[in-house]
């Protein structure tokens, strides 16, 4: 018994640290995509409690999870197509090269086709569908998106497996340089000086790295859809609800919204046709309407605000 747990103890330790990791990244993914989400609406949430800390945690996972699966099946659109993509691109840097002449002549390797890209190649087709729709420039920005993150994979990949080797390569000539009573003593010395090639791959992995995590945020035209669909699923907003709004800010929407079907509390008005861009952190709840040929934004408290949602039985079957 103590043989089969001392066996599978380091794969229980080695999974449980990439659970941590993966964790923290969705967390910082979602930090991150909450930010450019606030941004978009133009509203960050105020009074926030320690309840509210714990529930913009779980928003920030929800937005990680969903941004890293639209990341990673971009770059794999990108791998699937390596095949076409490689030879395009060698040809452009070749003769941007042959007209710059930079100095620097280090030449590093796009990434090959790879079967195992192809199944979340077809989650990518599924995203841009749903993003661009219709829209021939949306497929446009999604496509360069998706070179971009192809070429800026590629260095990542490259980088890594030079810096890999360089160091590799650099530590057994250290090792063999001492004496064998130093030998035995760290390799690495707080404040030794390193080769310029290992400083530039290991700065070059990360900044591509960089890049790839925080390129659809800056590229895509279509990235707001995906920012609200994580919303949706965060329940943060909600699309086609019944508002019931306490006086006196009730008076501040148009006649036009009201339901005058919906039996609302005393004091309440029932509204439709109103989107809940933000609920559930901080002490106001934020909705949008359409008034005349104007998109109306209101901030409103959350003691003065109900909020029901309807779903016909046909649908839930």
């Amino acid at each position: 018994m103590k043989t089969i747990l001392s066996s599978i103890e380091p794969s229980v330790e080695s999974a449980s640290k990439l659970a941590g990791a993966c964790v923290k990244l969705s967390i910082a993914l979602g930090c991150i995509t909450a930010i450019f989400y606030s941004l978009r609406i133009g509203y960050f949430p105020q009074g926030m409690t320690l309840g509210d800390g714990l529930l913009f945690l779980v928003v920030a996972g929800c937005f990680g999870a969903v941004y890293a699966i639209f990341l990673g099946s971009m770059v794999s659109l990108g791998i699937s197509i390596a095949w076409l993509l490689r030879p395009v691109l060698q040809g452009i840097f070749w003769g941007v090269s042959k007209i710059v002449r930079a100095k620097d002549k280090q030449v590093y390797q796009l990434a090959r086709f790879a079967w195992w890209s192809v199944p979340y190649a077809l989650i990518g087709v599924i995203f841009a569908v749903w993003l661009a729709g219709y829209d021939w420039r949306a497929y446009l920005n999604l496509f360069l998106m998706v070179v971009a993150l192809y070429v800026f994979y590629s260095l990542a990949v490259d980088t890594g497996a030079r810096y890999k080797q360089s160091r590799q390569a650099v530590e057994p000539d250290e090792a063999s340089t001492m004496a064998p009573e130093q030998s035995k003593q760290p390799l690495a010395v707080p404040g030794s000086p390193k080769p310029a090639g290992l400083n530039r791959h290991k700065h070059l992995y990360f900044v591509s790295i960089a890049v790839v995590v925080l390129l659809p945020l800056l590229m895509s035209n279509s990235i707001g859809q995906l920012l609200d669909g994580a919303m949706r699923l965060a329940q943060i907003r909600v699309e086609h609800p019944i508002l019931y709004v306490k006086a006196p800010y009730n008076q501040m929407f148009p006649q036009s919204l009201e339901v005058s079907t919906a039996t609302a509390p005393q004091g309440f008005t029932a509204y439709e046709k109103v989107v809940i861009l933000f609920r559930g952190v901080g002490d106001a709840i934020v909705v949008s309407f359409k008034d005349g040929d104007y998109i109306r934004q209101l901030d409103l408290p959350n003691d003065h605000v109900m909020v029901e949602r309807r779903q016909h039985l046909n649908e839930m079957k």
